[in-house]
């Protein structure tokens, strides 16, 4: 058995079709301009996530140089 889709009604559409439209076009002011890497801030798809494991002689040092650049994020040691 197959069920036809109920056809849209033009009011049905429009009423839709607005609400979408507020939609983005309140985007901007619900997400923060951080968010987007505005006002030279780092997007989060931009930033550069590590974590070390068994550091030794040299993974000190690296890692406090990673963590001087505002694009790289340490989550675990």
């Amino acid at each position: 058995m197959t069920i036809k889709p109920k056809p849209i009604s033009r009011r049905e559409f429009i009423k839709a079709a607005s609400i979408a439209t507020a939609g983005i076009a309140g985007f901007p002011t619900i997400v923060k301009a951080s968010v987007l890497g505005r006002n030279g801030a780092v997007a989060p798809s931009n930033k550069i996530v590590m974590a070390g494991i068994g550091f030794g002689m040299q993974g000190i040092p690296n890692m406090r140089s990673f963590l001087q650049k505002d694009e790289v994020q340490w989550v675990a040691v």
